[in-house]
């Protein structure tokens, strides 16, 4: 009975996840910003990532800016429902809500968990170079490198249903993301700055290695894609069956 309830109230823990995730987004990259800042007189090494604009480049920062659209949306949708407002939202922004989640927001944030960590434990200067905690956390660094993926998993989980015939090709917003990013990769190296975003990519770079090293998080994100899905119909059929029980 509990877990049926749990469902039937689902709406309002979405509302609650979305809002905490949007403020913890919204303040995180207020304090990174004003970090930088402050210790850029401190750090030279920090006026370099601050005056080439290599902040922009960074994989985790077009996640959090990700999470904070998805949970404008969502926000948007839920508490119109929740205050009998749904007319005020059309159909569309709601699809795209949904298509938002399962295109970018639950495998981009399970990707990224995924490839961060492992190179973190094994080697961080090859992913997030010690300086970089002058100006993020171990606290900061796991809600953007952690809970990312405790969100994409909570919202799993209670997102209303849908299939993949109801959205708007969600592995198109997913190709022409990973695309976008590899591209911004090479163009930041061979175009604009002239230096890899990232210490690994700078190690690799002259071997075959590299190709791996990139197509890694690239590979990880269809895999999650793929395997939403098949996650998302043992909840549902679990749910189904505790709902028939409690008939």
């Amino acid at each position: 009975m509990l877990f049926s309830s749990a469902f039937q109230n689902h709406i309002y823990y979405r509302i609650v996840g979305a809002s905490l995730v949007f403020l913890m987004n919204t303040i995180n990259m207020f304090r990174i910003t004003t970090s930088l800042l402050e210790q850029l007189p401190l750090h030279p090494e920090l006026k370099e990532f601050y005056e080439m604009g290599l902040r922009g480049r960074y994989v985790t920062i077009w996640n959090m800016m990700i999470q904070i659209v998805y949970t404008s949306f969502a926000l948007t949708c839920d508490l119109s429902t929740v205050l009998n407002k749904e007319a005020m939202v059309p159909n569309k922004i709601r699809t795209y809500r949904n298509t938002l989640f399962y295109g970018l927001l639950f495998p981009v944030g399970m990707a990224i968990s995924a490839v961060f960590w492992p190179y973190f434990l094994y080697e961080r200067e090859l992913i997030l170079p010690v300086v970089a905690d002058a100006i993020l956390s171990p606290f900061d660094n796991f809600m953007v490198h952690g809970v990312v993926t405790m969100y994409a998993v909570f919202e799993l989980v209670f997102i209303p249903r849908e299939t993949k015939n109801d959205l708007y090709s969600p592995i198109k917003y997913l190709s022409w993301f990973n695309v976008l990013y590899v591209l911004t990769i090479f163009f930041t190296r061979y175009v604009d700055v002239g230096m890899w975003a990232y210490e690994i990519l700078r190690v690799t770079e002259g071997t075959p290695w590299l190709y791996l090293v990139i197509a890694h998080p690239v590979l990880c994100c269809f895999f999650f894609y793929a395997v939403q899905w098949k996650i998302l119909d043992a909840i549902w059929q679990k749910r189904e069956s505790l709902l028939e029980k409690n008939l």
